[in-house]
């Protein structure tokens, strides 16, 4: 039997070049999930002031949104499956965006702290927040 030149043992059997059309997705969505530091970093490539976009991490995976309204940045990051944990965000801020900010998770305020640098914005959590399907994480700055 001749195998097929197109199968990737190291991709699991697939044809390499279908599963490397995904990398786009997390190029363009600035989509990052640091596991060993618990840290989720959402900085959009195109179309910053109104995105959506489906994310995937080893332990979970779900949409999220990054819009910019009235010079007010609102993140959500919601989980479909998987329970990843979060201890921090880091955000592509809009210029001149308020210095008040709020965290959520459905409908629980949460603690957190708010570190700017130029145009990133980090929200740390003082312990870990660990996701759930269904769950929202609401971020307002």
């Amino acid at each position: 039997e001749r195998r097929n030149p197109w199968d990737e043992a190291e991709c699991g059997h697939h044809y390499a070049r279908a599963m490397a059309a995904w990398s786009a997705i997390p190029a363009l969505s600035g989509f990052r999930y640091h596991g060993a530091e618990k840290r989720v970093e959402a900085a959009p490539r195109i179309h910053p002031a109104n995105f959506s976009s489906f994310w995937s991490t080893a332990n979970g995976w779900g949409n999220f949104t990054h819009v910019v309204r009235e010079g007010r940045l609102r993140f959500s990051l919601s989980l479909a499956e998987g329970s990843p944990a979060c201890r921090s965000v880091s955000l592509r801020r809009a210029a001149g965006a308020e210095s008040k900010s709020s965290a959520r998770l459905g409908s629980r305020s949460l603690d957190h702290g708010l570190s700017r640098d130029g145009v990133e914005a980090v929200f740390t959590f003082p312990e870990d927040i660990t996701l759930r399907p269904g769950d929202e994480l609401a971020l307002v700055l």
